[in-house]
């Protein structure tokens, strides 16, 4: 959602890669509060009977634009932009009184939340450090959390200088997650400890083909096809996932090139059980969301 920060930065003249830094490192001091925690407003409409929530790196695109399909504006938001955020971000959340009608909603109808399974999370938070645009694009906010990951492992600071996803779950778990950008941060908001109907409903992405058609029928929507849930999670940010499992190691150890190569293995917490270091980064970076989410740690 756009701030007064981002507003005054455009009419400096910033580009959008200046107004992403700039909003960053401002969040590292003064964090998003209530339901803007990490940028993620949940979700309410009055065509819709629930409240979603979602989370940067865990399906956002496919539970923003699911909504916006049942609220009956993603045809509009797709002739406002391709990205189904920026219409979320740009139209949605500045309604006159969302907030107002947000506050009765949650007291009022269930509330959702699309989860994903924290160890894939996770890689795909250290993938998105290794991509084009980080090397190219002068700026990228990217770049200065490349700096305080290779400073906490005390690695040598060189922009294309090789990043383990080891360092990277050691940075997240040593941080303050209400400072860090919802990319890297738990998917747990504080705010979800207040919602007047309890704990939202954890909706797991791993499930999302029979996880969304069942809650449309038990809400009496349109059953979306599974053609309409794939093209509704497309995303310019997916990475297909294909590349040899003997790469992982090596990613857990020392790390990709920058930009990273095209074929890149999955890699989730049952695999990371194989590394107990970085392993016990990721249960300590991401404990909260494991504990309240249901899924498995494979501690051993």
């Amino acid at each position: 959602m756009q701030t007064w920060t981002a507003k005054a930065a455009r009419m400096a003249g910033l580009k959008e890669k200046d107004i992403i830094a700039l909003s960053v490192g401002f969040r590292r001091f003064f964090p998003h509060t209530g339901f803007r925690e990490h940028q993620r407003v949940p979700l309410w409409h009055p065509r819709v009977p629930f409240v979603l929530l979602t989370s940067q790196k865990a399906g956002s695109t496919l539970g923003v634009a699911w909504f916006l399909h049942h609220a009956g504006l993603l045809d509009e938001a797709r002739r406002y932009h391709p990205f189904a955020h920026r219409y979320e971000q740009d139209v949605l959340l500045r309604t006159p009184e969302y907030f107002e009608g947000l506050q009765e909603a949650v007291a009022t109808r269930p509330v959702l939340k699309l989860v994903r399974e924290p160890g894939t999370r996770a890689f795909s938070s250290y993938l998105a450090l290794h991509t084009t645009e980080v090397v190219a694009e002068e700026n990228d906010h990217r770049q200065t959390l490349r700096r305080r990951i290779a400073q906490h492992a005390q690695l040598v600071d060189e922009p294309d200088g090789k990043i383990s996803f080891g360092a990277f779950l050691s940075w997240v778990a040593a941080e303050n997650h209400r400072r860090l950008d919802g990319h890297e941060a738990r998917q747990v908001n504080q705010y979800e400890d207040r919602l007047p109907l309890g704990l939202p409903e954890p909706v797991k992405l791993e499930d999302a083909a029979n996880a969304l058609p069942a809650i449309e029928d038990r809400f009496g929507l349109v059953r979306s096809s599974a053609s309409q849930l794939e093209e509704f999670g497309a995303s310019p940010h997916y990475v297909p996932k294909r590349g040899n499992s003997s790469m992982v190691e090596m990613i857990v150890k020392e790390g990709l090139e920058l930009p990273r190569p095209k074929d890149i293995p999955s890699i989730t917490t049952q695999m990371l059980a194989d590394y107990p270091r970085a392993h016990e980064h990721l249960l300590t970076a991401y404990g909260e969301d494991f504990r309240r989410y249901g899924y498995p740690t494979y501690r051993r």
